[in-house]
């Protein structure tokens, strides 16, 4: 069952109506946890995918130096405490996550991933996954 995004999808879970949300986004589920909401947060024994939320400055950007100073502030220890806070994953690693949360270094993820043969044959690699969830 689609649950139509991350926070629908994790009502449903709490709510009872669905037994398990797969693919959703940590920090949703930690939050609620920290609020008492039933919801446990598990990560695959195999390993998983942690997804970064990169900031980048185009080359062709009109305004390099406002966006520097936008940068410089996303990095900055303020906004990286206001991530950490979020139950978000820090981008440095000299600010630690959440504690109530695992941090980057804690969660398993793949190793060798071929990502090249992810791209060709991601139609028939996402079929076999839902299908699985049936």
């Amino acid at each position: 069952k689609n649950g139509g995004g991350n926070k629908p999808a994790l009502a449903a879970v709490e709510s009872g109506s669905v037994d398990i949300l797969v693919a959703g986004v940590d920090y949703n589920a930690y939050a609620d946890k920290k609020k008492d909401k039933p919801i446990d947060i598990y990560y695959p024994k195999g390993g998983t995918v942690v997804n970064a939320r990169p900031a980048m400055i185009m080359n062709t950007a009109t305004h390099k130096n406002a966006a520097k100073k936008v940068m410089d502030y996303l990095c900055s220890d303020g906004a990286q405490k206001l991530v950490a806070d979020a139950f978000l994953l820090p981008g440095r690693e000299d600010v630690s996550a959440d504690s109530s949360r695992l941090g980057y270094s804690q969660i398993k993820q793949f190793e060798n991933l071929n990502w090249d043969n992810m791209a060709a044959n991601g139609t028939e690699i996402a079929k076999n996954f839902v299908d699985l969830l049936k």
